[in-house]
């Protein structure tokens, strides 16, 4: 078997765990990219659209 045969059968035979493993990866490398002040802004943000939610009620029982 050549090489490229070999890569070819094992990303096959693995392909849902390889996925699952591929996403995580770039899910850590966009999280490590992304400046803190970033994060800090989207936590404000939710916290915001919580607290508006909370105002309302209708959304949360």
């Amino acid at each position: 078997m050549t090489t490229i045969r070999k890569m070819r059968w094992a990303v096959r035979r693995h392909s849902n765990w390889l996925s699952w493993l591929l996403m995580l990866i770039g899910l850590i490398l966009i999280l490590i990219s992304v400046p803190t002040w970033v994060w800090i802004a989207i936590i404000g943000l939710g916290l915001i659209f919580i607290g508006i939610l909370v105002r309302r009620r209708k959304y949360l029982v």
